[in-house]
């Protein structure tokens, strides 16, 4: 039983941390097994366009997208106070606990959540980390036996160097290009400003993206499986082998002609718009 314990440190410190960090997560936990917590309220948001919503209920939302998620986050945090409760298992409520209150914070402040929101998360990482600090011990003790006394040797160490090297180098750049990506057609896309190629004689749009990505919307239909390439003023829309589209583009304007996709020989008008100005 805890209660025979002596030590002052247990008393004043440990004991009250994690009795009142298991207690503060009860409810987080509940409420997310019953599924009340990532609510979103007034209910008049569940109407108002995307673009309209702010971040932190998008974030929200995002959350409980999943039921069996939301519940699996509220079973992981009860499991954890229930192992806190106990002090034979209290540190490894603590240890399984810290991955998950630290993805919170992370959450948190990287979602631009609300500031009591952020405040109550750091103080249950702060008793989380009052917990490991004062096992700090047994810690390095168990990551020690984990780790091989044997080292590598030089020569295998030499080869996994080289193999990570030119694995970061070459996704490196082919990542970074793709993160530069923008043109007439696809606009400044990481910056959140892309385009949207509107028709100025019909509802047909065209959204083109990075990598040869297309959304396109031709009388009405939605045509899937179809990616573009481009020059510097030409454009080809194809399905598989088949070449459905072509076009020329300057500036802002496009004209989109029809190859294999009726009416054959037409041709619309389209005008670039950022989504977003």
């Amino acid at each position: 039983m805890y209660f025979k314990s002596n030590n002052l440190k247990e008393w004043i410190i440990i004991f009250p941390t994690r009795f009142s960090l298991a207690i503060a997560l009860l409810p987080y936990a509940l409420t997310k097994i019953f599924r009340t917590q990532f609510t979103i309220y007034p209910f008049s948001y569940w109407e108002v366009p995307l673009s309209e919503i702010p971040g932190s209920l998008i974030a929200w939302r995002f959350l409980s997208y999943n039921s069996w998620f939301e519940i699996l986050l509220g079973c992981f945090e009860l499991g954890g106070a229930i192992l806190l409760m106990y002090r034979k298992t209290y540190l490894l409520g603590a240890l399984f606990l810290f991955p998950i209150i630290l993805n919170i914070v992370l959450v948190n402040f990287g979602l631009d959540l609300w500031n009591q929101t952020i405040k109550i998360s750091l103080l249950l990482l702060f008793g989380n980390l009052i917990l490991l600090a004062f096992n700090w011990r047994i810690i390095l003790t168990v990551f020690k036996k984990l780790i091989p006394e044997k080292i590598n040797s030089k020569k295998e160490a030499i080869i996994m160097s080289l193999i990570l090297i030119v694995g970061i180098g070459y996704f490196g750049e082919k990542y970074y290009n793709y993160s530069l990506e923008q043109n007439n057609l696809v606009g400044d896309w990481l910056e959140n400003n892309p385009n949207r190629w509107d028709s100025l004689e019909s509802n047909d749009q065209i959204y083109f993206m990075p990598q040869g990505g297309i959304e396109l919307k031709i009388k009405d239909e939605k045509l899937t499986g179809i990616y573009y390439y481009s020059t510097e003023d030409s454009v080809f829309i194809m399905r598989g082998t088949e070449q459905l589209f072509n076009g020329r583009y300057k500036d802002d304007k496009m004209e989109l002609t029809f190859i294999n996709f009726e009416p054959i020989g037409k041709i619309l008008s389209f005008e670039s718009k950022p989504i977003l100005d």
